[in-house]
């Protein structure tokens, strides 16, 4: 970790990295269920602001829905965390990273857990939406830097951009990843307040990956 936002915790560091791999025999894999079965969780309904553990105003490690496969859930909308002064938006009104528990299989190591803000091309979620990007976040009000987890397991090499604006729609600063399985921070500042981050937009070549332990305010 590069280094610590104010509004970020010192449990942000401690949990992302104390954390095992997703596990490794379930019938899932990154988010997708192999054979439909019984007792399967339900679409989460989740509506209300960031839960208790690990989520106050300035970070969130997206743990307080717990779905396990893309086809019992949605993207995340705007209004689940808009009061902590931040909104997640995907490419259209259908598809947008969705939020999936441990169970969903993604061996990756480095998230908070128990939950991932997660993305794969491949899936379909209960909407007929997929989980793909461009996700954007925005804050209100604007904030002078961002930092969190990203990763793969499946996807080991491909990339991903990052794209941190201003209001006025210029780039703060930006960030092309190569995608581990072992999750790798990325810190967004500059000269000016960010309003909005992009991830998955531009050169991005990634279909499976997941984003967790986002924390924003002053470095």
């Amino acid at each position: 970790m590069k280094r610590a936002l104010l509004l970020t915790l010192p449990l942000v560091c401690a949990f992302g990295l104390m954390m095992p791999a997703f596990g490794e025999t379930a019938r899932a894999a990154y988010g997708v269920e192999a054979a439909p079965a019984d007792g399967d969780p339900n679409m989460s309904l989740e509506t209300a602001p960031l839960g208790s553990t690990g989520s106050y105003p300035g970070y969130t490690g997206i743990d307080d829905l717990n779905p396990c496969f893309f086809v019992n859930t949605v993207p995340l909308t705007k209004t689940w965390y808009k009061s902590y002064g931040i909104q997640f938006k995907g490419p259209n009104a259908t598809d947008g990273a969705a939020v999936l528990s441990e169970c969903s299989q993604w061996g990756i190591t480095g998230f908070s857990g128990p939950n991932i803000l997660a993305f794969n091309c491949l899936a379909t979620m209960s909407n007929g939406g997929k989980p793909v990007g461009p996700e954007t976040l925005m804050f209100t009000p604007p904030v002078d830097a961002v930092q969190f987890s990203i990763g793969s397991g499946a996807d080991v090499g491909s990339v991903v951009q990052i794209t941190a604006k201003n209001t006025d729609g210029g780039t703060v600063d930006s960030e092309t990843v190569t995608l581990a399985s072992s999750m790798q921070t990325v810190f967004l500042a500059g000269t000016k307040k960010i309003k909005k981050i992009i991830i998955g937009g531009g050169t991005s070549n990634a279909c499976i990956y997941a984003v967790d332990n986002i924390s924003w305010g002053t470095p």
